[in-house]
């Protein structure tokens, strides 16, 4: 599973928000989950935000 993060602010250092996402994740679930951190918009055509105003917050790719 990866989750995906979008950084609003440039100066947001976003290996160091992975290193902590992936870390606080493991915490709490006990499970092992990588994080990806992308740029300002980079995420919309999964959110549908630049589409819609009701953005998506799940897109589930396992195979039926």
């Amino acid at each position: 599973m990866t989750v995906l993060v979008e950084c609003f602010d440039a100066t947001i250092d976003c290996a160091q928000l992975e290193s902590e996402l992936r870390q606080r994740l493991r915490e709490a679930l006990s499970v092992q989950i990588a994080v990806n951190a992308k740029c300002r918009g980079e995420l919309d055509e999964y959110t549908g935000l630049s589409r819609t105003s009701k953005i998506k917050r799940l897109d589930d790719r396992r195979k039926s």
